[in-house]
């Protein structure tokens, strides 16, 4: 005979004259929080324990939602019955086992979210894998897309720089191509005169000034060819490094792309557990079950 105090339930059955078993069953209302994860959540769910040894297994209990099985308040007829230990006929044992249920849930019971540790993400509750990992898929990609940003901002500078020597040393070239050509024509036209002074009889003196003159300007036409060789190494030298600089960037910019890619972000699950304060343990009952 159950005590004042201590409820009893009967899960419906269609059976005909059905056997009962004892069974313990609680309903718990728990709260969630983690503020990383954007979670604040409470979950209701029933707990059916058999009986082991007179009290509830909290830890082999059937979970259901929050309504539990669907009850009746009569048993069926031509029932018979199980055995029901004393304690589970007692309020004050009820008490005691409402308070075991609590730590039961506050010790082993969690909402487990997906988690990227190191973007420090947390799914938020309710969001599927698929969901979480294209979230992480975007952060990724974000960050992936600010580093090479950055990346090319500082190679940027350089390369400027560089594409800038690269210009002058070019005009330089055809300014030393220019002035090269200028000074053979000249040499052409100054040994042209000299040859032609001597053929047809210019005094001696004039013919010699002319010819050492016409000399000279050969010997400006290889100068101005070797300038013309020089600007044209400096050129190359600049290329080069441009060449350089922009095989290091692309080398980065790979790293980053393989760094930053989803396919290889770590997928852990975090654990939520309970606030103690917040697990309420409601409606205890001796619940019999067919």
């Amino acid at each position: 005979m159950v005590q004042h105090g201590v409820a009893e339930r009967f899960v419906a059955t269609r059976e005909k004259s059905p056997h009962y078993t004892p069974f313990i069953g609680a309903r718990v209302r728990a709260r969630y929080v983690d503020s990383k994860a954007g979670l604040d959540t409470w979950q209701a769910s029933y707990y059916l324990a058999p009986l082991d040894d007179g009290a509830p297994d909290w830890a082999n209990a059937e979970v259901s939602g929050d309504s539990g099985p669907d009850f009746t308040d009569e048993p069926a007829e031509d029932a018979s019955f199980g055995d029901a230990p004393a304690a589970a006929l007692t309020d004050r044992e009820h008490k005691r086992w409402a308070a075991s249920l609590e730590d039961h849930v506050y010790r082993n019971v969690t909402v487990e979210l997906p988690s990227c540790p190191s973007l420090k993400l947390t799914a938020t509750t309710g969001m599927t894998e698929g969901e979480f990992k294209s979230r992480v898929a975007l952060a990724l990609r974000e960050k992936r897309d600010a580093a090479v940003d950055a990346l090319r901002k500082k190679y940027g500078a350089k390369l400027a720089t560089l594409e800038d020597r690269e210009r002058r040393a070019r005009q330089k070239i055809e300014r030393e191509k220019t002035q090269a050509d200028s000074q053979t024509l000249s040499s052409a036209l100054s040994v042209g005169g000299s040859l032609l002074g001597a053929l047809f009889g210019g005094r001696r003196g004039s013919s010699i000034s002319k010819a050492t003159s016409a000399a000279r300007s050969v010997g400006r036409i290889g100068k101005e060819r070797a300038d013309v060789e020089h600007a044209e190494a400096d050129a190359r030298a600049v290329r080069e490094q441009i060449e350089a600089i922009n095989a290091e960037l692309e080398a980065e910019v790979a790293r980053l792309e393989a760094e930053f890619d989803p396919a290889a972000a770590t997928i852990e699950v975090t654990a939520v557990r309970p606030r103690k304060a917040d697990i309420a343990v409601e409606d205890v009952a001796l619940v019999w079950v067919p």
